[in-house]
């Protein structure tokens, strides 16, 4: 028992959003009258069906179904050859199946969408912005990225300055954007300009946007800096009148507290030492000339005094 498969064409081409057909034959090779279920196999599957999805033959007796391809125009359906198969199977005896191979060639299309993040920026120098490209098609994408402003005030530069973006992806480029000229003061100046996406085989995708320009010097700059010179004189006058001459006294006060010092911890020692108190200077030295040796004797100092007078007034 089983079934035979014939494909009309082993090849078909479809685009995505569009339908195409191929037929395949099948015939019963059996001996008994039986009920053959047509499904297909492979990344086709999903959007491919056959009509009638089943048939019932008699013993040698065949019949012509139709396999529809319905690829969607979305990135998910990728372009290029696509491999499917045709399974033929038979009720009574699901192991005499049959499959038919072939292939479904599948188009490109191009959808693609770009955004300026954020549509407006602000510098006094530069303004930054990032350009989004969305690739909505079933294949990679290439895109290059200009820009330019109608008074030629402005200098672009893109990081990168080409893009290639996978199906169903997004790439992103760095646009600084900085103006030829600058200014000290004065109110923001507006300069608007325009970004040119232009993916391959596709029109060019514009986009507006704008930088606001500010002065070098920002109108808060010159108060905080007054103020910050105002903070400054106060703290110098602060320390000279009332912090400078405070330390002074802090300082010399002191010096006179350790001069005492020395002395009071002295006698504290020999007091817990069981001594008597310090003698002072001038008394030791009028001690020690009290006992020297010879002068302590009464008259004796005349004696050594007379003496040489009298030797010299009795001449020999």
């Amino acid at each position: 028992m089983g079934a035979l498969a014939t494909l009309e064409s082993k090849t078909v081409s479809v685009e995505p959003g569009n339908v195409a057909t191929v037929r395949v034959k099948v015939q019963n090779t059996g001996q008994i009258v039986d009920e053959f279920v047509i499904d297909v196999l492979g990344d086709a599957a999903s959007w491919t069906s056959s009509t009638p999805s089943m048939v019932r033959l008699f013993p040698g007796q065949d019949e012509v179904v139709t396999i529809t391809f319905r690829p969607g125009r979305s990135a998910d359906v990728r372009s290029g050859d696509v491999p499917f198969a045709v399974r033929i199977q038979p009720r009574t005896d699901p192991q005499g199946s049959t499959v038919e191979e072939g292939v479904v060639s599948v188009g490109a299309f191009v959808e693609a969408g770009a955004e300026l993040v954020p549509r407006n920026s602000r510098g006094s120098r530069a303004g930054v912005h990032e350009v989004a490209v969305d690739n909505r098609g079933n294949a990679s994408l290439q895109a290059t990225l200009t820009a330019g402003d109608q008074d030629k005030q402005l200098d672009f530069k893109f990081s990168p300055e080409s893009l290639v973006v996978g199906a169903g992806t997004a790439g992103f480029s760095r646009l600084r954007v900085r103006p030829k000229q600058t200014f000290w003061r004065g109110a923001p100046k507006s300069r608007p300009f325009q970004v040119s996406v232009q993916p391959d085989g596709r029109p060019p995708i514009n986009l507006d946007g704008t930088l606001i320009q500010g002065p070098l010097i920002s109108p808060w700059m010159l108060p905080a800096t007054l103020g910050l010179i105002a903070a400054l004189i106060a703290v110098t006058v602060l320390w000279f009148l009332a912090v400078k001459p405070g330390r002074r006294r802090a300082l010399t006060q002191p010096g006179r507290s350790r001069d005492v010092e020395p002395g009071r911890r002295r006698s504290q020692l020999r007091a817990a030492a069981g001594a008597g108190p310090e003698p002072v200077q001038g008394a030791r030295r009028d001690d020690a000339l009290h006992h020297r040796p010879g002068l302590s004797e009464p008259g004796l100092g005349d004696r050594e005094h007379r003496e040489p007078a009298e030797r010299w007034s009795n001449p020999a």
